[in-house]
């Protein structure tokens, strides 16, 4: 089946993306993947890796004049009638209007797939009618379209990526990291979202009772400076390490992953730590109280207590048993619920059904 792949932007920016990149190198031979962005960027750059890349500029919906919106539909149109397209898949909500109504115009089907769970008013009730199937990453997310049938479709995970390794000695010197040094790490853009305000007070109240403690933080975004200083006070306990490309190096120096965002849709650092086999400490908040399993892959608390959360974290830091036991778990979920093969065939076997 040739299936034209939709994303909103050229660049990487988030999980999301991260999701659909993964897709691509897991469909079988049976799916002929096409992908289409409005730019050159990180995100086209990895994409052309696995398939064919086409760039076709779809204009901001809010800032741009009608000729534009038509002149993109247009090249839309001639991309899928010239690569013999048969289903269309739309990564957002700007591609999705663009990609649905050219599909739909073509008599083909299209999946619409949403992965964050703010709604959007002026744009929600058309894609939702554009659309064959609407596939969503969690329950929580589906909460965006009250009274509407959706598809619940968990993101999945690279296991030969993501996989329990020996910490690389090299990449803890770089980092300054001490040998007796016990290892909190997150993941996360640097939004308001992620909570990473919180993340900062959880790590002083962990420090002050556990000072061989280092927090890392691996992400960049519009909130970096300011949470820089917000955590002056911690020196070197915490580390700001910026976009890394080596997530998974990094995952195995940590001994719990502490994941502080708030109303997340899914979550994939989650499940990410879960298939290298390491705890996880998060929020009973948004998506994740869908992918941690609370006492058995990882601990959640109230988003309003931050001394309950320093407490959990403290406790998987004193404890390597019960650190291994949640880890154990935590991967044979992954393989059984996560696996990003098996996501795939979930995604095929809709391709097959809205045929």
């Amino acid at each position: 089946m040739r299936v034209a792949l939709v994303e909103n932007s050229g660049n990487l920016f988030g999980g999301g993306q991260h999701s659909f990149l993964q897709l691509l190198g897991a469909f079988s031979q049976a799916i002929e993947p096409l992908v289409v962005v409005p730019a050159w960027g990180s995100f086209a750059d990895a994409a052309a890796q696995r398939a064919r890349v086409v760039v076709v500029p779809m204009p901001s919906l809010r800032n741009s004049a009608p000729f534009g919106w038509i002149h993109a539909g247009i090249r839309l149109a001639a991309v899928f009638r010239r690569h013999g397209i048969e289903l269309v898949h739309a990564n957002g909500s700007r591609c999705m209007l663009y990609a649905g109504t050219v599909a739909r115009l073509c008599g083909l089907p299209v999946v619409w797939h949403v992965r964050i769970n703010d709604p959007d008013p002026a744009l929600d009730w058309l894609l939702q009618r554009l659309a064959s199937t609407v596939v969503v990453n969690s329950c929580f997310v589906a909460k965006r379209f009250p009274g509407f049938q959706t598809e619940v479709i968990p993101n999945g995970v690279d296991l030969a990526l993501f996989r329990p390794r020996t910490p690389r000695p090299e990449l803890a010197a770089e980092l300054g990291l001490g040998p007796h040094e016990r290892i909190v790490l997150n993941v996360a853009r640097c939004v308001a979202f992620k909570g990473l305000d919180r993340f900062i007070e959880v790590a002083r109240r962990v420090v002050r009772r556990m000072p061989m403690t280092r927090f890392l933080l691996a992400g960049e975004g519009p909130l970096l400076e300011e949470l820089q200083r917000q955590a002056a006070d911690l020196g070197d306990r915490i580390l700001f390490l910026g976009a890394r490309r080596d997530v998974p190096e990094l995952m195995a120096l940590a001994d719990v992953v502490l994941f502080t965002s708030l109303e997340e849709p899914f979550g994939r650092v989650v499940i990410e730590a879960m298939a290298m086999g390491i705890p996880v400490v998060a929020f009973a908040s948004g998506g994740v109280m869908e992918t941690v399993l609370p006492g058995e892959t990882g601990l959640l608390v109230d988003p309003d207590d931050l001394e309950s959360m320093a407490e959990a974290v403290l406790g998987l830091l004193s404890s390597p048993v019960e650190r291994r036991r949640l880890g154990e778990h935590g991967q044979r979920v992954a393989r059984r619920d996560y696996d990003i093969r098996l996501h795939a065939r979930r995604i095929e076997a809709l391709y097959d059904r809205c045929r």
